[in-house]
């Protein structure tokens, strides 16, 4: 046999085991899938059949609809029970029925025991956009969570929301979310959450500037025992400065995720935003953020605490300093912060011209002795503007300060005082002017308690 004819019958030989061989299918389900649609009041009707050759099951089959131009606008899912060697029937409602030029449908595909994203589509109604998914679990009945990103034009995240559905075992989920944003996305990406974190993860931000402000979203995932979890946003300009901050806390309950919508107000100022997962771990609370920006020649200043520990007030202050470093002027702020949530600070310092940067300090209010926290001093119309800012962690009580100016030659040349009253665990505010400013090269503040 020359060895051309021997090639030659070898592959014939393997053209008739390929012919003769039974066909091959992803599952088995997929080999007698019928399935025909009709529009009804405007929706798309998708009527399917499956023949089950195997063991009864539950099996799914999804439904995806495209608009004229192939884009995938709408999907749904169903499953039935269907006995050995019998048909199941299907029926399948899409609701943009009159947009849908065409539908495929498929058999779902149960073998995955983690699940899996089978299909997602989006469309614009009514001004939002409806992004729908179809999710298969071929593992035990749990929640599973799905997260939808809307991005606009230039490729860039501006909203993302996510939802979570219990899908039992074999079965197909559906999903349904909508995005605000709608004429402003032009394209949507689905993912499938990740709820195997025990201690909760970030799973998406989007940042998109509205009416002069800048809305942030977020996406959680929990995948521990359910709990508040709190996110804080932290806005930057286009000099990479963080010029405001904000939090939010939501319950999450375990193997479920959470959405999370922060309004900033300084929009224009902001060009980025960065979103942090909170620590709740810390028992004394926790300064998270602080920012600080000029608005309307004001210095406003912006923080987040954590609170890990028991619900109570926590104070904090801001000193913000000239462009040589020097305090220049001081103010604080306390809020109830409940346990395992997050609290929100805005303070404004008037001397905003003259202030180059400022810090934020976390106050102590474990001392049940008063203490002062910060004060400062700058000139103001001929006169020596002095601000203080006292911690009270004792009983309510008035609590005085005195602002003494020296001049160059370290003498005392003007005294002032001040009282008011500090509930328990919150910060006092002061503020005294002292004559002959002009003199005046330091000052001293000290603390008088009764």
């Amino acid at each position: 046999m020359t060895k051309q004819w021997k090639q030659a019958w070898q592959a014939a030989l393997l053209a008739l085991v390929f012919f003769f061989s039974p066909a091959q299918h992803s599952t088995a389900s997929a080999e007698s899938l019928d399935y025909s649609s009709s529009v009804q009041n405007g929706k798309l009707v998708v009527s399917a059949s499956l023949k089950n050759p195997g063991d009864g099951r539950s099996i799914g089959v999804i439904a995806v609809g495209y608009d004229a131009n192939g884009k995938a606008i709408e999907t749904k899912g169903a499953d039935v029970f269907i006995p050995r060697g019998q048909t199941g029937k299907y029926q399948i409602v899409m609701d943009r029925g009159a947009q849908i030029a065409k539908v495929e449908v498929i058999p779902a595909d149960l073998s995955n025991p983690t699940g899996k994203l089978s299909s997602s589509a989006y469309s614009l109604v009514n001004g939002k956009m409806v992004v729908t998914a179809v999710v298969e679990n071929g593992g035990d009945g749990r929640n599973i969570g799905v997260i939808a990103i809307g991005y606009d034009a230039n490729g860039k995240a501006i909203e993302t929301k996510g939802l979570d559905t219990f899908i039992p075992r074999n079965e197909v989920g559906n999903y349904q979310i909508l995005l605000d944003q709608g004429a402003k996305i032009a394209n949507v990406n689905v993912l499938l959450a990740d709820l195997s974190n025990p201690t909760g993860k970030l799973s998406s931000e989007a940042f998109l500037q509205v009416n002069g402000k800048t809305l942030v979203t977020a996406v959680v995932e929990n995948g521990g025992d359910g709990r508040n979890i709190g996110v804080f946003a932290v806005g930057y300009d286009a000099k990479g400065k963080a010029v405001e901050t904000k939090g939010q806390d939501s319950f999450i309950p375990r193997n479920e995720v959470g959405s999370y919508q922060i309004m900033l107000d300084r929009g224009a100022a902001i060009s980025g935003v960065k979103v942090y997962l909170a620590d709740l771990s810390n028992p004394t609370g926790k300064l998270s953020s602080s920012a600080y920006t000029q608005v309307n020649g004001k210095m406003v200043v912006t923080a987040v605490v954590e609170n890990g520990g028991d619900g109570r007030s926590i104070g904090v202050f801001a000193v913000g300093y000239d462009a040589k470093g020097k305090p220049v002027e001081t103010a604080g702020q306390d809020t109830f912060i409940p346990r395992n949530e997050v609290g929100n600070y805005n303070i404004v310092l008037n001397q905003g011209a003259k202030i180059a940067s400022a810090k934020v300090f976390l106050a102590d209010l474990s001392n049940p002795a008063a203490k002062l926290s910060s004060s400062a001093f700058t000139p103001v119309n001929g006169t020596m503007l002095v601000t203080a800012v006292a911690e009270n962690g004792g009983d309510g009580k008035n609590i005085g300060v005195t602002a003494v100016g020296y001049d160059a030659k370290g003498k005392a040349i003007a005294s002032k005082s001040a009282k008011t009253f500090i509930p328990r665990n919150e910060v006092g505010n002061y503020q005294l002017s002292l004559p002959n400013a002009g003199k005046i090269v330091n000052v001293k503040v000290t603390l008088t308690t009764p």
